[in-house]
């Protein structure tokens, strides 16, 4: 479980970085919205635990089909690479299937190489970043422009952030839109797995957990700042 001791370091963040914390704190309201499925081409589906996958996978379902409605096709991207704690990618394909979505139709798996992974499509190790710099790296060789990202809410914040680092990373700000989709509401009261696995909490407590990876990756220069992330969620959420 989180460890509780972890609480007093969140506290210890926002106090010394207070305008951070304030744009954090903006960030997960303004990110609980979502954005109309017509912005974007292709909704990626984050890599979740088996607790929290089916928040992603309603919204895949969902959005695919209110742009069958309209008469639009948005295809549903899912990370082709195996996750150690996530279903493996035909176990979420079926979950699809089951659901009316046909591979042909909606579906893209996304298996892009990156240089940190092991052989037979496994990363040596997974972790947020390696997925979303597989994620652009993909939609830039698909000249795909407007991209969805979808995560559960107590997730989607750093997701975002990461996201919007490996934009700037890949050099592809000018080339690739992101829009903030948050999954399917889920039970903030249940006790569940996240994270590599090793993280067992309720998921309310999951978001003292996903604030001090911002704060600590934040150093590390694997995500965007909270400010940044604001000031680009506002431009692309009107």
């Amino acid at each position: 479980m989180t460890d509780i001791k972890s609480i007093p370091e969140v506290i210890d963040f926002f106090a010394s970085n207070p305008d951070q914390a304030l744009a954090l704190a903006k960030l997960y309201t303004v990110i609980s919205q979502s954005v109309p499925s017509d912005r974007y081409e292709m909704l990626y589906l984050v890599a979740e635990t088996s607790d929290n996958i089916a928040s992603v996978v309603n919204t895949g379902v969902r959005v695919w089909e209110q742009g069958k409605t309209s008469k639009k096709s948005i295809k549903l991207g899912i990370c082709g690479l195996e996750h150690p704690a996530a279903p493996i990618p035909n176990v979420i394909k079926e979950q699809l299937y089951e659901k009316g979505i046909t591979l042909d139709d909606v579906v893209k798996v996304i298996s892009s190489p990156h240089p940190e992974m092991g052989e037979a499509g496994k990363f040596r190790y997974f972790n947020t970043r390696i997925e979303m710099e597989v994620m652009i790296s993909y939609c830039l060789e698909n000249k795909i422009k407007k991209l969805g990202i979808c995560s559960p809410l107590f997730h989607q914040p750093r997701v975002y952030m990461t996201a919007l680092c490996a934009l700037n990373k890949l050099n592809a700000s000018q080339q690739l839109s992101i829009y903030s989709v948050v999954g399917e509401r889920l039970n903030w009261n249940e006790m569940v797995l996240h994270s590599q696995g090793v993280v067992k909490e309720l998921r309310y407590n999951l978001l003292n957990e996903e604030m001090l990876r911002v704060f600590k990756y934040g150093l590390t220069k694997e995500l965007a700042s909270p400010d940044e992330a604001l000031e680009y969620l506002l431009g692309h959420c009107k």
